[in-house]
């Protein structure tokens, strides 16, 4: 296991066993995950050698023959994955 997951899993575990008790301290709780969060990342950002070499980043899916695909295909590609996103999350789950 990398040393990213095992990090994202003991945040995760700490998580959801507080999630199980009640207490008064839990709403600050989570400016403390959201801190450990930002650390976590700013070390990541900082740490260079922690950076994949170079790979191949697959197509865009409504242009899989742009080698290098204009910025608004891009944009585009991903707010119509968001839209996806959400109606699924709305035909998929519906309250009791």
């Amino acid at each position: 296991m990398s040393h990213d997951q095992a990090t994202f899993l003991a945040v995760f575990f700490v998580k959801v066993a507080l999630g199980l008790i009640v207490f008064t301290l839990k709403p600050w709780l989570g400016v403390l995950f959201l801190v450990a969060y930002a650390l976590y990342v700013w070390r990541e950002i900082r740490n260079s050698d922690t950076a994949p070499e170079e790979e191949m980043i697959e197509p865009l899916k409504i242009r899989p023959s742009a080698i290098e695909p204009p910025m608004g295909w891009i944009v585009l590609q991903i707010v119509l994955s968001l839209i996806v996103i959400a109606t699924a999350s709305h035909i998929f789950y519906q309250p009791a």
